[in-house]
């Protein structure tokens, strides 16, 4: 189903007009604004050949109403790609105002400008609005705007602190087990520092490597890439960095975002010979709840789990914060276009990647 033209008169349309300065500057409005919508995290991680960054807004009466950002992969030689939306697209204002046919309008013009004209694969991945009312009428709207949902996709579950609760009611709700373990680490003698400078960030930097390291575990994470959006992100967007440490000696250091309202876990390490006496995690995370209440945002986002990993799942479940699914992912393509083909060639990159950085 598409707009009618009356009602795609009443908006506007631009696309590629935005540097990664202006694009947040636009974006900042939008309660799901997100890292993964950040004009300079786009670029960096769509940096290299066959890889660009691309942004559309639509308008009405000067105002932006809908908003998405993607990373454009191509594959050599075949006239052949995707264009991914994480998070996004951005359409809930902060100051409570969805404008449902704005996102109708950018959903068109989305698989009119990638789809037919550029002969791209999109794959959305829409941010959850935490109402479960309002995900499912972006559920519906995307339907009806040509995305099928991709039934295959692994579901993206996370677990909301609410802020808006005082400080004593969250502590309070925690798990027993898990106000247990909170108070082992508050008494292990461990400190904490947090910032935003670079300094800060080779610290953190210094204890994932010793951790992957020591496990070798497959991630998709660059860090050399997270390290150069530190040093260039403006003041107010860098990344908050929280170190425990025992004298000298670094335990365990985290990296958050805080972003539309909500304050997001990002990336997180310990130094694992040192870290299980001392329950560094469980402190970690009750830092970032008192940060994010002294910030004034909505909500703590834990991060994410998979019940892949049931201790990471079980660790996070029980802080009894608000369980969330995210919608998932939804898909459209030309006509002639061989998902499955374009699958496989993601599928061989990623083997030949693991197999030479074994990352």
């Amino acid at each position: 189903m598409e707009i009618n033209l009356k009602v795609q008169l009443m908006y506007e349309t631009v696309i590629d007009q935005s540097d990664s300065e202006e694009w947040n500057r636009l974006c900042s409005g939008f309660t799901g604004m997100s890292i993964y919508q950040t004009g300079l995290y786009g670029e960096l991680h769509s940096a290299g050949i066959l890889r660009s960054c691309s942004r559309i807004a639509i308008f009405k009466e000067s105002q932006v109403v809908a908003a998405a950002q993607l990373r454009i992969k191509l594959v050599p030689v075949l006239s052949i790609g995707v264009a991914e939306i994480d998070w996004g697209p951005l359409w809930c204002s902060s100051n409570g105002k969805m404008d449902r046919l704005g996102l109708g309008v950018l959903l068109d013009e989305i698989r009119r400008e990638y789809c037919e004209k550029r002969k791209l694969q999109i794959r959305v991945r829409p941010r959850s609005t935490v109402s479960q009312n309002t995900d499912l009428e972006l559920h519906e709207l995307l339907m009806q705007h040509g995305y099928c949902k991709n039934q295959e996709t692994r579901p993206y579950h996370t677990v909301l602190i609410d802020l808006q609760k005082s400080i004593d009611t969250i502590r309070s709700e925690f798990h027993q087990k898990w106000r247990n373990q909170l108070n082992v680490a508050e008494r292990s003698g461990l400190e904490y520092e947090c910032g935003n400078n670079i300094e800060y960030f080779d610290r953190f930097y210094a204890i994932y490597k010793a951790m992957w390291e020591k496990k070798k575990f497959p991630t998709g994470v660059r860090l050399p890439i997270i390290r150069e959006l530190q040093e260039k992100l403006a003041p107010q967007e860098k990344f908050i960095v929280t170190i425990l440490h025992n004298g000298q000696v670094d335990i365990g250091a985290t990296v958050c975002t805080v972003l539309g309202d909500t304050m997001l876990y990002f990336l997180g390490a310990t130094t694992p010979e040192l870290r299980n006496d001392s329950r560094p995690g469980y402190l970690l995370q009750w830092l970032h709840i008192q940060k994010a209440k002294e910030l004034g945002v909505r909500w703590y986002d834990l991060g994410g789990y998979d019940d892949i990993n049931p201790d990471l799942a079980r660790f996070k479940k029980r802080t009894n914060g608000i369980h969330v699914l995210y919608p998932g992912q939804y898909e459209t393509g030309p006509l002639n276009f061989s998902s499955k083909f374009l699958k496989i060639c993601e599928k061989g990159f990623r083997k030949t990647k693991y197999y030479v950085t074994s990352r």
